[in-house]
């Protein structure tokens, strides 16, 4: 098996330790320069925050809450993305305690159990989510405080909390660190964190009691950062939109952390529908972002050279740049300046992660004059394994590993071109899963290799092709991950339902849909005539839906067909996947039709 490692492109800056050393660093070096631009509420006024307030914030939430909160407790984070739910991650991360970031869509019951598993005794949250506080003091034995980040409400003296011991805001615990620091408090200030113990709980995708918390040092994630400045370049002042939700270690890392190495403007995006206004208006210039929503304005784009009447110039013009490009001569930029200017005219670099990207839009961008690059990475790695880069930029490629990040085929043949499943080393290699010491072994083996469940080649450029997964994951068109089994368990408790087999099914759209096919046992189903098929389908649809309500959105079913025929199966009667998912592929191609199309019809596969 061959080993490959990343190459430093640009030398970067020194390696830091801590995230705030890089918050410091900015600071010092760009104290006036904005950190953040981002509003209250969609067209109300525009709040900037410099590096040097976002480090006097850090310092003086961290010098209260450990003051509060001694013995480095398991701090959770739940909220939407802003200002304020950074601020607390940074405190927390460098010495306070634990931050454990959970998916603000999380299911209410999931939620509790995910706070009861990570031992957390505070939870820090956005008002939106004051609803769960109550719940979750009575039902999480661990938890003993609630943090309400107050100045994310556009109407703070509306933020109603009660005033007994558990409930602390925000903005005390600020104005509390300012006085102690400005009275010479320098108990946070001085603390040097020991960058190799855990420093986050990250819970991956999973059912409730199978989903794993990977844990992260502050080592792993300033690696991290390190070895993606030696692959990417970018300048202080620019702006960077912040579209990804923040709990996901890719936007943690790579839409937060990088660029605060590099004195960048984090703006949050008002909302996708504001989206396109956000690019324009604030002149962006980076985006870390997932392909949906690239896939999405690739159609706003083409929509708009289609009404221009421009479509045939623009394909014979593309061509051409390319060309022009590849001998040093760029004039991508000049030549669809109209196609840059309707996404604001300053977007120069694009990163795509978790989800392949069409290599067709992949390089449509790129002719347009945006670096527009893949990246890959996983949250066990914290997150980025392997990036394209401005020298070595192949479509349909995740590009070559980071630099300080070796990267291993698991294969028979030490043939470069040989698939097998990609393994992966370096200083960002999780410290293990959070108590579940067989996972961790499964996941790491004693030479340190992470086993990343997918599989792949490297070609002779040493770019890294993905050419499936090692397991049923099911990776949907926004970068979500699902799994089958998790669906599956809870869809095989429906009465009358002997077994279920869930897949992602490519729609009309070609985009993902989760579907099922149910096994049933008509004898057991609760209905007056259950041979009648409409009832059966109105059935099992009631049911679906309960369980669609109870499950993140993007993990719910969205299509269905039911049969009496047995799945294939191994000879320990568990379902071949890979097989059946063929068997289905065949008969749909074969019928001409989508499951949108059959959703709830009762079918005979042969």
């Amino acid at each position: 098996m061959q080993t490959y490692s990343g190459k430093r492109i640009f030398q970067g800056e020194d390696r830091y330790h801590s995230t705030l050393d890089l918050i410091r660093r900015s600071a010092k070096r760009y104290p006036n320069a904005p950190a953040y631009m981002f509003r209250r509420k969609p067209n109300s006024k525009v709040l900037i925050r410099s590096y040097s307030e976002l480090l006097a914030d850090v310092e003086a939430l961290g010098t209260a809450l450990q003051q509060h909160f001694p013995g480095r407790p398991h701090i959770a984070l739940l909220g939407e993305n802003c200002y304020e739910w950074a601020v607390s991650y940074n405190a927390v991360i460098n010495g306070v305690g634990v931050i454990v970031p959970i998916d603000r869509m999380t299911p209410q019951g999931e939620l509790l159990i995910l706070l009861e598993r990570s031992h957390s005794e505070v939870l820090i949250l956005t008002p939106k989510h004051l609803d769960l506080a109550e719940k979750a003091l009575n039902a999480v034995p661990s938890l003993k405080t609630i943090i309400v980040l107050d100045p994310v409400s556009p109407y703070r003296s509306a933020v109603k909390i009660p005033e007994d011991q558990p409930y602390i805001r925000y903005t005390d615990l600020l104005t509390e660190g300012e006085e102690a620091i400005a009275l010479g408090c320098k108990a946070y200030t001085d603390l040097v964190p020991d960058p190799d113990i855990m420093a986050t709980i990250i819970f991956t995708s999973g059912t409730t009691d199978q989903a794993k918390g990977v844990m992260l040092s502050l080592n792993n994630l300033c690696a991290n950062v390190y070895n993606i400045s030696g692959s990417l370049r970018l300048f202080p002042g620019e702006r960077a939109l912040s579209v990804l939700p923040l709990h996901h270690t890719f936007e943690t890392t790579a839409g937060m952390l990088v660029m605060y190495y590099y004195g960048v403007c984090i703006c949050f995006n008002d909302g996708l529908r504001y989206f396109p206004n956000n690019l324009v208006e604030w002149k962006i210039n980076v985006m870390i972002g997932v392909p949906l929503l690239f896939e999405n304005v690739y159609k706003r784009v083409n929509d708009s050279i289609d009404k221009s009447g421009m479509t045939n110039l623009v394909k014979v013009m593309r061509p051409v740049a390319r060309g022009l490009a590849a001998v040093g001569l760029q004039t991508n930029r000049t030549l669809f300046k109209s196609v840059l200017d309707g996404l604001g005219g300053s977007l120069r670099l694009v990163v795509i992660g978790a989800a392949a990207m069409d290599k067709h839009i992949h390089q449509a961008f790129i002719d347009f004059g945006i670096l527009f690059l893949q990246g890959y990475g996983l949250t066990e790695s914290s997150p980025v394994v392997a990036v394209g880069t401005e020298k070595l930029n192949v479509p349909g490629t995740i590009g070559p590993p980071l630099p300080g990040v070796e990267v291993m085929i698991d294969a028979e043949s030490s043939d470069g071109s040989t698939v097998g499943e990609i393994l992966t080393r370096s200083e960002s290699v999780m410290l293990g899963y959070y108590e579940n010491e067989p996972a961790t072994h499964d996941a790491v083996d004693a030479d340190g290799w992470l086993h990343t469940g997918d599989m792949g080649f490297i070609d002779s450029r040493g770019c890294i092709h993905i050419t499936g997964r090692c397991k049923s994951m099911i990776v949907l068109t926004n970068g979500k991950k699902a799994f089958p089994e998790e669906i599956e368990a809870k869809l095989n408790n429906i009465a009358g339902v002997k077994e279920s087999y869930a897949w992602g099914q490519r729609n009309k759209r070609d985009a993902i849909d989760i579907c099922v096919k149910f096994q049933l046992n008509r004898s057991e189903l609760p209905l007056a005539d259950p041979k009648d098929n409409a009832a059966v389908a109105a059935y099992l649809k009631a049911a679906i839906s309960k369980i669609n309500a109870g499950m993140p959105g993007y993990k719910a079913v969205r299509y269905f067909i039911f049969t009496e025929d047995d799945f294939i199966r191994t000879t320990t009667l568990k379902i071949k996947r890979k097989e059946e998912e063929k068997k289905l592929a065949a008969w749909l191609s074969a019928q001409g039709v989508y499951m949108h199309d059959i959703d709830g019809q009762f079918v005979h596969i042969s």
